[in-house]
């Protein structure tokens, strides 16, 4: 009843909601040691924003506000947005205290520092789900994501990590590949290919998919500008603002979780008494009526994102997105 309830205020365009977001992000650091292409962390200017790490009792004030508010639907929350989570040097902490509470973590990691060792912390500290972004091809990979020598490290903390899940029912890892980027092909061959370099999955906890990258509120190089042009007169309401909540390191809060730099803030969780007063504050009401009336280019996050205006017509409906989200 939960996702009906949603997807009809998404529908609707409503802007006070009575149910809290479905999925929470939660940021450890906004600090990454990679430079990805596709990224915001490849541009300079992107370094002059405010970074840090989250302190533990800020993490723990959090939990216990995404708890009281039934927010993370099914258990499910992120520790991941900008940056790399394992840089954080208690990166296992956060895994353990949303154990604690009873969510299934769930991140986000470009792999070189998910080592073997911090890997088998990882997995004393609870359940988690990671996923990677990868590639059967070297060049590929080195060229768009990490450097020289990074391939063969990465594929090393992979093959520790399905093995790992193989064993164990409380790790799931996710394997992109990302050769899609640079050269499209047919996605089964991709992941056959992606497959071929990794150790065997034993379970159906691992899982193969292909990486389909979107550009990230118009922030990277791959401009939006011309997809929306060709697509002018087909937007289509982006449920975000009906379905998530995305907090930085700092308690900000985030348009969604492609507004990787916090171009349009919705409070502060920190400052905030309750995850509801955020959530049906004015910012994030405002947020829903603007989206809602189809006016993205009056969001500073939203006008140059391409997700909207990009992809099969059908993926838009209500009932795609029902079971899309039925999935999380």
């Amino acid at each position: 009843m939960s996702l009906l309830r949603m997807s009809w205020a998404w529908f609707c365009g409503a802007t006070v909601l009575k149910y809290p977001p479905r999925e929470v992000a939660i940021e450890p650091t906004n600090l990454c040691n990679f430079r990805c292409t596709y990224c915001p962390q490849s541009k300079p200017e992107h370094h002059k924003l405010p970074s840090g790490y989250m302190k533990l009792e800020h993490l723990d004030t959090i939990l216990d506000r995404v708890v009281e508010a039934g927010a993370g639907w099914n258990g499910r929350v992120s520790l991941t947005h900008d940056g790399e989570p394992l840089l954080h040097p208690e990166f296992p902490e956060f895994v353990k205290r949303a154990n604690q509470r009873g969510f299934k973590p769930r991140f986000s990691s470009n792999g070189l520092k998910l080592t073997p060792e911090k890997a088998d912390l990882l997995e004393k500290a609870g359940n988690f789900t990671v996923n990677v972004d990868f590639s059967s091809d070297p060049e590929v990979f080195e060229t768009f994501r990490g450097r020289t020598g990074h391939w063969a490290t990465i594929k090393e903390h992979l093959s520790h990590l399905i093995n790992m899940s193989n064993r164990n029912p409380n790790v799931q890892v996710e394997v992109f590949e990302m050769a899609g980027y640079a050269k499209p092909e047919e996605r089964q061959v991709m992941i056959d290919r992606l497959k071929a370099v990794l150790p065997p999955a034993t379970s159906e906890r691992v899982e193969w998919n292909v990486r389909v990258f979107h550009n990230a509120t118009g922030t990277v190089a791959k401009s939006a500008e011309g997809q929306r042009t060709e697509a002018k007169g087909k937007y289509r309401r982006c449920p975000y603002p009906w379905s998530s909540m995305t907090i930085a390191w700092d308690g900000e809060v985030h348009a969604c979780c492609r507004d990787l730099e916090g171009r349009t803030r919705l409070g502060n969780i920190l400052q905030a008494k309750s995850l509801w007063e955020v959530w049906n504050g004015e910012k994030y009401q405002q947020f829903r009526k603007l989206i809602a009336t189809k006016h993205p280019e009056k969001l500073a996050a939203c006008v140059g994102c391409d997700m909207p205006w990009s992809g099969d017509p059908a993926k838009w409906r209500p009932s795609s997105i029902l079971r899309y989200l039925r999935k999380r």
